[in-house]
């Protein structure tokens, strides 16, 4: 933006806004030199800088700089040799005490952007340091500056108590005060005296230095202190003398370190003026907009100058690149058209537009204004002429990146030449690719929206009834003038306002009406939209409150569902455990307390609510009291499960239990009915599978491999115990003998297993180890 383009739109005013928050001089400088940029890196960087110091969290939007001043020009004199006041070199010091603490503020995790600016700052802090130790903050020099200053100001005590108690001793003495014309101590010529009579002066030996305008006082220096005034005017000279070479040491100091002052202080400025944005963002409620892209889109964006502005929206560029805005005189045509460029001018320069969030603001490489009325006397311009003069470099300079704001185009002249030159610009505008707002009355600009598809109308609102301006800006509307009826309403002649109306021929009329009704139909359907658009939110609001429910729900299922699992999986811990000692306690226990145990294991299951292995029905009772015979399914001995007798050897009778034969005493048998799964079918239903849970008197271990067998072997033992078998079969195939001896060094270590032998004739042989189960003692 060119200087007249920023002034036309009150730049500086707003500069000086923001320059308010500001707390040192160099940062009100920095903002007032604030200018828009069409760099997109630095615009980029600018806002990634404002959005950290903005940050509550950060340390930086805490800091306090107030106190800095700019060192650059203390330092260029320090730098040719000259002396700095005790008050410039304070100034100096606090201005490097304010660089270390906006150094610390920042920090590359949170604060990147930042860090990258003011991280790498190096303020001379030895000079800090050799300042503070020399200079109070009042501007004085210390005492202990320097030895030499620290000795001189001892004597210069000394002897300035030596003086005051010789001028006490004659202010007090009665010989002397009828000498002196006042008991008081007052300065002459740099020196102390008191005041004496001139007729007494000659009692009084001393020096006069000085007498009252009236010639009846002489100020007299006594001769007692004549001596110790000079010494202590001596020491005085000394003391100056050390002073100006403390001085000129520090000052020094400061030349020598004169590029790291000067980066202190612009770094200070511009951490200032940041910081003055944040601030006057946050009281305007202003926020970045998005930068790039061809569209200009305002969203409910304020003049920054007015105190209670009326938000103004609009969208501008892509294919619809010349926004014309018309109504009638004060209703905020020109308002609208600077909140624009000064929106235009804010985001351009890094900082935020007081908008709604959705403003965008593409990067335009030049902005030109044609605002205000350029008529001018001296240099003999009209009205006309001194728009000419902006609008001739406008055409030339328009391009793709332009932005072009002008107010009444085409006026100043002739209306219906005025009018053919506004559209023949606008269309001259359009061509070169630039990008435009302008304000009319002319009715043939705003009949170009109907026209050319890249053209919109805007208008700004009058309220017929009370005959003032509403300052809204309602896109897509044309808007009228309203000079006629504003003129009839203030009391103008209706024979004058009816002569003026028949002036204006009746086609204009006609298109009036027809434009006023159209706009009236476009707001009815701008109604209709908002309501469907509030229908929709509302419809959007309820689906996703439902979803929120859903979701309460689902983690209220999920909660439950969880404590269920944790309860479960705590009983069935405290069951595992619980059946691991019964099992530990049977296998241990010798045949008797093995029964009891089982008989415990299957009471505890029971108070579950869990049937044992075979007890979904209840056990076969035994037959009456009578032998065993051939045929018979019996109990008794060492048979916990039913077995069927197959032979009758003698005392003993040999059973078959699965695929194994036992011989088992006769007199231990009882007759009992069949196993569920041995009785006679009732049906030609397939007989039932053999029960979940119950123990086979074998296990097949051929196919695995020797972890696999060893782990199927260990449950089926469990399993057999469990069911009170005393011998099982281990198969485990001849093969190599690999997973025989496998199974034997298992068996030889399990404390449920008393004995086992490989099989002999009938049993499998080799492969087939035969268990003893019981405790191995």
């Amino acid at each position: 933006m060119n200087a007249y383009s920023l002034e036309r739109l009150e730049w500086p005013a707003v500069l000086e806004r923001i320059a308010r928050w500001t707390e040192t001089d160099p940062g009100r400088e920095a903002v007032r030199a604030r200018r828009p940029q069409a760099d997109a890196t630095w615009l980029l960087g600018e806002q990634a800088a404002f959005r950290e110091a903005a940050d509550p969290r950060a340390s930086v939007r805490q800091l306090v700089l107030a106190g800095a001043v700019d060192p650059r020009p203390l330092v260029a004199r320090a730098a040719k040799g000259a002396t700095l006041s005790p008050e410039d070199l304070w100034r100096l010091a606090v201005t490097v005490e304010r660089g270390i603490r906006l150094k610390a503020a920042v920090d590359p995790e949170r604060t990147p952007t930042l860090w990258a600016r003011y991280g790498p700052l190096n303020p001379p802090q030895e000079v800090r340091r050799a300042i503070e130790a020399a200079v109070t903050e009042t501007g004085e020099i210390r005492d202990d500056a320097s030895a030499r200053l620290f000795d001189i100001r001892q004597r210069i005590r000394a002897v300035e108590e030596e003086i005051d108690r010789i001028f006490q001793d004659i202010l007090r003495s009665p010989a002397w005060r009828q000498v002196l014309m006042e008991p008081l101590v007052t300065i002459r010529a740099g020196r102390r005296v008191v005041p004496v009579r001139q007729e007494l002066r000659h009692q009084l030996p001393g020096l006069v230095h000085d007498q009252s305008g009236s010639g009846q006082t002489v100020f007299v220096e006594p001769m007692a202190v004549v001596e110790r005034q000079n010494r202590l005017a001596a020491l005085r000279a000394e003391e100056r003398h050390e002073i100006d070479r403390i001085l000129r040491q520090l000052s020094e100091m400061v030349g020598k370190n004169r590029l790291r002052f000067e980066a202190l202080g612009t770094a200070l400025a511009e951490a200032d003026a940041l910081l003055a944005a944040v601030r006057w963002a946050e009281a305007v409620d202003a926020h970045l907009p998005r930068l790039g892209g061809a569209v200009l889109r305002l969203e409910a964006a304020r003049h920054p100058l007015l105190e209670r502005p009326v938000p103004i929206s609009l969208e501008c560029g892509g294919p619809r690149r010349a926004l014309v805005i018309t109504g009638p005189n004060t209703g905020g045509k020109t308002v609208a058209l600077k909140c624009t460029g000064l929106t235009v001018a804010l985001a351009l320069a890094g900082w935020p537009v007081p908008a709604e969030p959705g403003t965008a603001v593409p990067i335009y490489a030049d902005v030109l204004v044609d605002i205000g009325d350029e008529q001018s006397l001296e240099q003999n311009l009209s009205t006309f002429s001194g728009h000419l003069r902006q609008i001739v470099p406008m055409v030339e300079r328009a391009g793709p990146d332009t932005l072009l704001l002008v107010d009444e185009i085409g006026a100043g002249t002739d209306p219906e030449e005025g009018a053919a030159l506004a559209v023949a610009l606008l269309e001259a505008f359009l061509e070169r690719g630039a990008t435009a707002v302008v304000t009319t009355h002319f009715l043939r600009v705003k009949l170009m929206a109907y026209s050319d598809p890249r053209v919109v109308n805007a208008q700004v609102e009058f309220d017929r009834a009370s005959l003032r301006p509403t300052y809204r800006l309602v896109m897509g509307q044309p808007g009228a003038s309203h000079a006629l009826y504003i003129a009839e309403r203030l009391g103008l002649d209706p024979g004058v306002v009816a002569r003026a109306r028949s002036l204006m021929g009746q086609d204009h009329v006609d298109l009036e009406a027809v434009i006023s009704r159209l706009n009236e139909t476009e707001r009815r359907l701008e109604a209709e939209r908002r309501e469907a658009e509030a229908v929709r939110r509302r419809l959007e609001a309820a689906e996703r409150d439902l979803q929120a429910e859903r979701a309460r729900w689902e983690r209220r299922r999920e909660q439950v569902l969880e404590a269920e699992r944790t309860r479960w999986r705590r009983a069935v811990a405290d069951l595992t455990a619980r059946a691991e000692a019964v099992i530990e306690a049977a296998r241990t226990a010798e045949r008797a307390e093995r029964e009891r145990a089982l008989t415990r294991l299957r009471e505890e299951m029971r108070s579950w609510g869990l049937a044992p292995a075979g007890e979904e029905e209840p056990a076969p009772r035994p037959a009456k009291d009578r032998p065993v015979a051939v045929g018979d399914w019996a109990v008794g001995g060492r048979l916990a499960e039913p077995a069927r007798v197959v032979a009758l050897a003698g005392d003993e009778a040999v059973v078959e239990a699965g695929a194994l034969r036992l011989r088992v005493p006769r007199a231990e048998l009882v007759p009992t009915a069949p196993p569920r799964a041995e009785r006679p079918a009732r049906s030609s239903a397939p007989r039932p599978a053999r029960p979940a849970g119950a123990a086979r008197p074998e296990v097949d271990l051929r196919g695995l491999s020797a972890a696999d067998a060893l782990d199927a072997l260990d449950r089926f033992l469990d399993q057999a115990v469990l069911s009170g078998l005393d011998e099982v079969r281990v198969i485990h195939g001849k093969g190599t003998g690999v997973l025989r001896r496998a199974v034997a060094d298992f068996l030889t270590s399990d404390r449920r297993v008393s004995g086992f032998r490989l099989g002999g004739a009938g049993e499998g042989g080799d492969g087939v180890t035969v268990v003893r189960l019981g405790a191995s003692g």
